[in-house]
């Protein structure tokens, strides 16, 4: 068995890429460009689901985080 590996990440943009991929996935033709500002823009429907990953994926992570943590003081 391989050792552990520590990882350092921004739980943050690791939620919004992971919400962006998957919204990519299931909302084709109501995501745009906007060329001015080099951003992706989604409809009204679009953001209300992605908001709803982030929320969703954000939470994950900060609670694998929490379960880490709590390994770590246990030593388990």
């Amino acid at each position: 068995m391989k050792a552990m590996e520590n990882v350092t990440l921004n739980k943050v943009e690791l939620a919004s890429d992971l919400a962006s991929d998957r919204l990519e996935a299931e909302f084709e033709g109501q995501i745009y460009d906007d060329p001015t500002s080099g951003i992706a823009v989604y409809t009204d429907e679009a953001q209300e689901v992605w908001n709803e990953y982030y929320g969703r994926y954000l939470e994950l992570i900060e609670n694998c985080q929490q379960y880490c943590v709590s390994k770590k003081e246990y030593n388990i």
